[in-house]
């Protein structure tokens, strides 16, 4: 084969390679059980641990963590002063092991009763869809929009929305530019889409030039690995959708 026929060949090949890394939006559904634990602060350590007089009398540990919102009764933020060891509080948490992660504690007001700290325990079922796809427009702490085969994906954004990478490093916001692959974590609420977890897929950049044998390598086990990840994540959902069922 000549000089030429070969580049010919060779750029074909790599065409083919770009076409395969074109991102594919999907919709998985994963459902979490969160749940919420009443009683008062026995201690509080800020960005570590939150330790709760339950109704039992026994104390309940809870981790905290820098995405861990304190809010009062009306939503609105609360100050580190008021959270104090006696203070009454709710803290909605998720299971992730052995440790309860506590995702919002809200602070109440302090009433007094001579009964001391009532405790309830309740547990509610909350549906997080993922959406994936490339961001055509994004406004941090607004929206964020992903292009799609159906038309464009418009998702609420705000300051307790969590950027991440595929290994669940935080990313910074500078960084979120249209053109980068993402996975969008929402819940929806009412007619919008909020999301609370946005995972920023790494660009592979493919160079003009013809592909090398470790690079088609490499382009093809990210390809694999990705459609790996996909398919994990739909028999979770399904095994979760399925123990739900049979609860």
């Amino acid at each position: 084969m000549n000089p030429t026929a070969k580049t010919f060949a060779a750029s074909l090949f790599a065409a083919a390679f770009i076409s395969m890394c074109t991102v594919v939006s999907a919709q998985v559904t994963v459902t979490e059980t969160s749940s919420t634990g009443s009683g008062t602060i026995t201690t509080y350590s800020p960005g570590q641990t939150l330790v709760v007089n339950q109704e039992s009398g026994s104390p309940t540990s809870y981790t905290v963590t820098k995405q861990t919102m304190f809010v009062d009764e009306a939503g609105q933020p609360v100050e580190a002063a008021h959270i104090t060891s006696g203070a009454p509080i709710t803290v909605n948490y998720i299971r992730e092991g052995d440790r309860m992660v506590a995702s919002r504690v809200i602070v109440k007001k302090t009433v007094t009763t001579t009964g001391g700290p009532v405790a309830t325990q309740t547990t509610r079922t909350t549906t997080t869809t993922s959406g994936a796809g490339t961001i055509s427009e994004f406004s941090p702490g607004q929206t964020i929009v992903l292009r799609s085969t159906s038309g464009p994906l418009t998702y609420a954004t705000s300051s307790s929305t969590v950027y991440v990478d595929e290994t669940g490093a935080p990313v910074a916001v500078e960084k979120i530019a249209t053109g980068v692959p993402v996975t969008v974590h929402y819940v929806q609420e009412g007619d919008r889409m909020v999301a609370n977890r946005v995972v920023v897929t790494r660009t592979v950049t493919t160079p003009s030039r013809p592909l090398t044998k470790d690079e088609r390598e490499e382009l093809k086990e990210q390809r694999e690995e990705a459609r790996e990840r996909r398919k994990e994540a739909r028999e979770e959902a399904k095994e979760r959708l399925e123990d739900l069922k049979d609860d």
